[in-house]
């Protein structure tokens, strides 16, 4: 379940539509927010995982050949956040995930992330 919702916030909108059609299909209506707010804990350490480089996809896969490193990393650091994104507001009546979420963002790997390259202008 933390794959699918961890696929809601892929860059590929099929992907993501995919995904967002697997929950609605088998947690309609309200259940649907209650399948996020179970597994919220669960996704957002693996979204944590793999943004800090510390789970398997964070590595090249064998046939991963049409991203280089760089822009690996970029997709899913993106996907990582908008995932930690959706499952913030649960955070709110889950003290676990709120913990996860606070020590994610006042982690250096957060403040490494967002810290603008010199070459990009400011304005």
């Amino acid at each position: 379940m933390p794959f699918v919702l961890f696929g809601t916030c892929d860059s590929s909108l099929s992907v993501a539509n995919q995904a967002e059609s697997l929950l609605s299909e088998n947690f309609p209506g309200e259940k649907s927010h209650q399948a996020i707010s179970i597994f919220a804990l669960p996704t957002a350490k693996v979204a944590i995982e793999i943004i800090t480089g510390r789970h398997t996809l964070a590595q090249a896969q064998k046939y991963d050949c049409e991203d280089s490193p760089e822009q690996r990393f970029s997709r899913l650091s993106t996907q990582c956040l908008l995932t930690l994104a959706r499952l913030a507001p649960f955070a709110c009546s889950d003290m676990h995930l709120s913990g996860v979420l606070d020590g994610f963002f006042k982690d250096a790997v957060i403040r490494k992330l967002v810290k603008c390259d010199a070459s990009v202008g400011t304005y």
